[in-house]
């Protein structure tokens, strides 16, 4: 709501809305204004998750239109953006990234729980040294799923690094079962794997 406080020249009337804040109004415009316009601010963007869904509306509405459908197709068909993704795909980062989208797609058409990417994978494999969590083997390492992802889920607490040999030999089967056939000691596994996880949160915490 404005109150005009004073008059100024030009038919024009300092005024003082209910948040506080002054503007000068036109004579004319006084019945019409309601505010100094944080009504309209506030009614449109009350929150940030109201902004991120107007600025994706926004984007879809512009993704609709023929132009632009039209300019999209014709950059996805040419040759230069069709080699940068082969050498994006090639890369080291365009392989890991493919591999995360790998593992979390086939979380989700297994239903279930989806909450690790990239970074905490990095931070995983530094918490245990590059090494196997089951044998303790250095080598080339793949995630693994300490319960099998179709019966618990794709998240840090499920997941430890392991070689392709232990991936495979594990195969659906459960982390103790595997420790059982490489005769390796469950409780020196269970607590590195805590340990790997404190670290892996206290760098979390840390960024």
């Amino acid at each position: 709501m404005l109150t005009a406080t004073e008059y100024r020249a030009g038919s024009r009337w300092l005024c003082r809305c209910d948040c506080g804040r002054e503007t000068v109004v036109k004579a004319d415009n006084l019945k019409r204004a309601r505010s100094c316009g944080c009504q309209q601010y506030a009614k449109r963007y009350v929150t940030a998750e109201q902004q991120r869904a107007a600025a994706l509306r926004w984007r879809m509405k512009k993704r609709a239109k023929p132009s632009f459908q039209r300019w999209l197709a014709e950059y996805r068909r040419s040759p230069r953006t069709q080699e940068w993704h082969r050498e994006y795909r090639q890369s080291a980062h365009g392989l890991a990234k493919l591999a995360e989208r790998a593992s979390a797609r086939r979380a989700r058409l297994r239903g279930a729980t989806c909450d690790f990417d990239q970074r905490r994978w990095r931070l995983l494999v530094e918490a245990y040294d590059g090494h196997c969590a089951y044998c303790g083997h250095a080598a080339d390492l793949t995630e693994d799923h300490i319960i099998p992802v179709g019966e618990g889920a794709h998240t840090l607490d499920n997941i430890v690094p392991a070689c392709r040999s232990c991936n495979s030999r594990k195969s659906r089967g459960t982390a103790e079962r595997l420790l059982e056939k490489l005769g390796a000691d469950a409780d020196a596994f269970w607590e590195r794997r805590a340990a790997a996880l404190a670290y892996v949160y206290d760098c979390q915490e840390a960024a």
